[in-house]
């Protein structure tokens, strides 16, 4: 649904997706917050750590660069992260309701 690119140095892209229509960045960025609010679930920031603490990343300014998407599958919605470390690539499935890493990879670059 919501699609964030974040760069190294906190520049934060916003893209919406998948029946959404773009409209104005800062309405999605609200409609996304909105969304986090009203379901209760993890926010993005939340679903980061714990894909960063799930990697072993201690602290998050060795994240090079990451990218973060909400996602539906079959009514489960969840973040997907992608981010490297300049060493290794990691892709995690985090639940947005529970924060709970439902699939993760790593691969050397």
């Amino acid at each position: 649904l919501y699609q964030y690119e974040i760069t190294a140095s906190g520049e934060i892209v916003f893209k919406m997706t998948k029946n959404v229509k773009k409209t104005h960045d800062r309405k999605g960025e609200k409609a996304a917050q909105k969304l986090v609010e009203e379901e209760h679930w993890i926010s993005m920031e939340d679903a980061c750590a714990i894909a960063f603490a799930h990697a072993g990343i201690d602290d998050p300014a060795q994240v090079l660069e990451y990218e973060i998407g909400l996602e539906d599958e079959k009514n489960q919605y969840y973040y997907e992260i992608e981010f490297t470390d300049g060493e290794f690539e990691y892709e995690y499935e985090i639940d947005a309701l529970t924060g709970t890493p439902l699939s993760f990879e790593k691969e050397r670059t």
